[in-house]
């Protein structure tokens, strides 16, 4: 089974850097063609974050297992937005809650 990141249900703020956050599409896979997006804090070098499952608990992914989860997944890059967190604090204290649960497809179970 292809690397999909771990499984993380906290999130230590020393972590993660909001004040630097990205959206970054990857290309499809066999049961989704259309693309993929991920969170990333900090750019390069940062934490990636993703759901992939139809109910499944978001993962987490550093910049070495991303590069694992690219090949192993066959996928590339499409693109890279920025994304503006006029609240960073808020912004770890929301993935801290969305954390804690598991997703359907679509959005959070909440």
């Amino acid at each position: 089974m292809p690397y999909e990141g771990e499984t993380m249900t906290s999130c230590p703020p020393e972590m993660f850097n909001f004040g630097r956050t990205y959206a970054v599409i990857v290309s499809g896979a066999r049961f989704n063609p259309y693309g993929h997006m991920l969170l990333n804090t900090g750019g390069p070098g940062g934490v990636y974050f993703q759901v992939a499952g139809i109910y499944a608990q978001p993962r987490l992914m550093n910049e070495p297992q991303f590069r694992r989860y690219l090949k192993e997944n066959e996928k590339t890059i499409v693109t890279v937005i920025p994304v503006h967190m006029p609240y960073p604090e808020r912004a770890h204290l929301k993935l801290e809650n969305l954390l804690s649960e598991k997703w359907k497809w679509g959005g959070c179970c909440t």
